[in-house]
């Protein structure tokens, strides 16, 4: 007695399956290409993200109050 198994696996020759193949190969392909595109992405993100927090350090060092020292050339010649 034959079964739809049977069938299937006769029909089922090398032929039939490189469609198949091509397009399980496509779809892994754009799959691969997506998860490149985030890694970059995120890479992208991540360093503009680095140099925002770099401007924002140095953009602080330039803001901070500049100590006087009262006129004293020298350290050792303030009032304390």
């Amino acid at each position: 007695m034959r079964t739809k198994v049977d069938d299937a696996a006769e029909k089922a020759t090398f032929s039939s399956l490189v469609p198949e193949k091509d397009r399980c190969v496509k779809k892994f392909n754009s799959i691969q290409e997506k998860e490149i595109r985030k890694v970059v992405s995120d890479w992208l993100s991540q360093a503009k993200h680095r140099k925002y927090k770099k401007e924002q350090r140095a953009s602080r060092k330039l803001e901070q109050p500049i100590i006087s020292t009262g006129g004293a050339e020298d350290i050792n010649d303030m009032d304390i």
